[in-house]
């Protein structure tokens, strides 16, 4: 093709003119084709997968006023499941983590205010010392 240029160049010029209508018209999709978009609003969790145990509800309520309340519950969570050696509850408090017996013969109020406080005690200085004596006298110290 070096001989002619001319003849290459009006060869590849004949060709693009013959592509480029195929790529140039506008699409034309009947309104009747095109299926309706739906718009998926989100809903909160709770909304979408209601819970199966009241219970574990009030728990998790309670924890939540709890935390709202005092200091130093931040990231601290709460289930109904086994204890050891049948306790009503339990706080694992360096796991942040509190578990209340299904069994439970306290309010589950009264037992969520009072694990809370070894969470509070141990985050406040690593140590658990103030036992059993819940809550501590200086309680509103830990108010938010």
């Amino acid at each position: 093709m070096r001989r002619f240029p001319i003849i290459a160049a009006l060869a590849a010029l004949v060709l693009a003119l013959a592509v480029l209508p195929v790529f140039a018209r506008p699409a034309v999709v009947s309104a009747a084709k095109v299926p309706p978009v739906a718009l998926a609003v989100p809903r909160p969790v709770a909304a979408r997968f209601p819970s199966l145990d009241p219970e574990a509800d009030t728990a998790h309520a309670l924890l939540r006023e709890l935390a709202a309340t005092y200091r130093l519950l931040d990231g601290v969570t709460i289930r109904i499941g086994a204890t050891p050696r049948g306790e009503q509850a339990v706080a694992y408090y360096a796991q942040s983590e509190i578990v209340v017996s299904p069994d439970h013969a306290a309010s589950l109020r009264k037992i969520v205010r009072h694990e809370i406080w070894h969470i509070i005690d141990w985050r406040d200085n690593g140590r658990i010392d103030w036992g059993e004596s819940l809550p501590p006298a200086n309680a509103a110290d830990y108010l938010k």
